[in-house]
C-alpha cells in the first residue's frame, strides 16, 4: 500500500510539475521559412493574394499529385472542398476548406484563411484557423532577385493559456516547417503554369522581413 501511495504521490508531483512549467512556456510560438522560387513577383503575388488559388498548393490542402483548381464560388475535388467569400483578392478575401477521406487523418480536416494585409508584390498577411484551434497568423514577404523571388514566410501560433497546449507549442515549429517548405515547392511549380496578370514592380521595404502579425 505504501508503495502504491508513493507512486501515486510521484505521479501527482510529476503532473503538477509539467502543468506548472507549462505556464512558463511562451503563449506565442513562431517559425520562419525562406525559399528561392523561380517565378517572379508578378506571377507569385496574384496567386498569394487570391485565396481561391491556394487549394492546389497550400500547407493544409496541397498535394504533389493534386491538379490545378480554378478559383470560383465553390470548388470541389475528391478530397478537398473549398469555398471563397468576400472580395476575390486582397484584404477581406476569405477561403474555407474541408479535407475528407484518408488525407483528413493525416492533416487538417477543415480551416479558414482570411487576408488581413496586402501590398502588391511585397506583403501578404493572413489569419488562419484550423479545426477549432486558436487562430495562427501568417506573414509572407517577396523579395525579387535575378533568379526569381526570395519568399519569406513566417507563422505565429497562439497556444493560449492552457499549459498542455503550450507544451504542444514546443514542437509546433518542427511539425509545421516541413509542410510550409513543401507548400512553397508546390507553389513554384503551380506558378510556372500561370502568366503574370499585370506588371508589378517588386521592391524591398526595410523592416518588413522582421514583421510577424499578432492579435491586438
Amino acid at each position: 500500500m505504501r508503495a502504491r501511495a508513493l507512486v501515486a504521490t510521484l505521479v501527482v508531483l510529476l503532473l503538477a510539475g509539467i502543468t506548472g512549467s507549462g505556464f512558463l512556456l511562451p503563449r506565442y510560438v513562431e517559425l520562419s521559412v525562406a525559399a528561392q522560387l523561380s517565378a517572379s513577383p508578378d506571377v507569385l503575388f496574384p496567386l498569394l493574394d487570391t485565396p481561391g488559388e491556394w487549394a492546389p498548393w497550400s500547407p493544409w490542402t496541397g498535394s504533389d499529385s493534386a491538379s490545378a483548381i480554378v478559383a470560383s464560388a465553390a470548388v470541389t475535388s475528391p478530397t478537398v472542398s473549398s469555398t471563397v467569400a468576400g472580395p476575390v483578392s486582397g484584404v477581406g478575401a476569405r477561403w474555407t476548406w474541408r479535407v475528407d477521406g484518408e488525407r483528413a487523418q493525416r492533416g487538417a480536416q477543415r480551416g479558414t484563411l482570411q487576408i488581413t494585409q496586402s501590398v502588391p508584390s511585397v506583403v501578404l498577411d493572413f489569419e488562419v484557423t484550423i479545426n477549432d484551434a486558436r487562430p495562427s497568423y501568417g506573414a509572407i514577404r517577396l523579395a525579387p532577385n535575378a533568379d526569381g523571388t526570395m519568399v519569406y514566410w513566417s507563422m505565429t501560433a497562439d497556444m493560449g493559456a492552457n499549459p498542455f497546449a503550450r507544451w504542444r507549442g514546443v514542437r509546433w515549429p518542427e511539425h509545421t516547417r516541413p509542410a510550409i517548405e513543401a507548400a512553397l515547392r508546390r507553389l513554384d511549380r503551380y506558378a510556372s503554369t500561370k502568366p503574370a496578370t499585370a506588371p508589378i514592380l517588386g521592391r524591398e521595404i526595410p523592416g518588413l522581413l522582421e514583421f510577424v502579425p499578432r492579435p491586438k
